[in-house]
């Protein structure tokens, strides 16, 4: 019993609950580099440059909601890219 109830086997259980960060940090940093795609380059066409703004924006958004969903703090994604 002493065994199966000492500190020492906290790793497994520490890894799950530090899972949401990293998950949070990947989706902001998806997020970031979705919004990021969809700035782009000036040297484009308009048609070019609307669809890589149409869908940089929607990784964007679905960055930043997988992002809250994961953790509060995916809040702020909007924020940095404004």
């Amino acid at each position: 019993l002493l065994f199966a109830l000492h500190p020492v086997h906290v790793e497994a259980v520490q890894n799950v609950v530090s899972r949401g960060e990293l998950m949070m940090a990947a989706f902001y940093l998806a997020g970031f580099l979705g919004y990021a795609h969809a700035v782009g380059t000036p040297q484009e066409t308009a048609s070019q440059a609307a669809a890589r703004s149409a869908v940089g924006l929607a990784s964007a958004l679905l960055g930043t909601l997988c992002a809250t969903l994961c953790k509060e703090t995916g809040v702020t994604l909007p924020l940095l890219c404004a």
